[in-house]
């Protein structure tokens, strides 16, 4: 079984995607891995041939950087955002957490 870890930083194995994708014959039976949303174009084009590609892609890449997206997406299966608060000073959110203190 061989896996090829696909990482933007080369924190992973040190594998460039891009280096590997020109070769990519001969690692057809390779799971591709991706350690994090980059390279989507070339993780899509391994989907679309048939490789076995966890992680990464269009659907990940949209969820992590399309808010809107993302609200729509989940709120299709009934999850709710949790209320979001902004504040103008540091004494502004501390007196908010004081007041909004979980229960333990």
């Amino acid at each position: 079984m061989q896996f090829i870890v696909a990482t933007k930083d080369y924190a992973g194995l040190g594998f460039a995607v891009q280096q590997l994708l020109k070769r990519r014959s001969e690692f057809k039976d390779a799971y591709w891995v991706w350690d994090l949303n980059h390279s989507v174009d070339e993780n899509e084009v391994l989907r679309r041939e048939g490789f076995r590609v966890l992680g990464g892609g269009a659907h990940a890449y949209t969820m992590e950087h399309d808010r809107k997206a993302c609200l729509d997406f989940v709120g299709r299966y009934g999850l709710e955002t949790p209320p979001s608060f902004s504040f103008d000073s540091p004494g502004e959110a501390m007196k908010f957490c004081a007041g909004h203190a979980a229960a333990h």
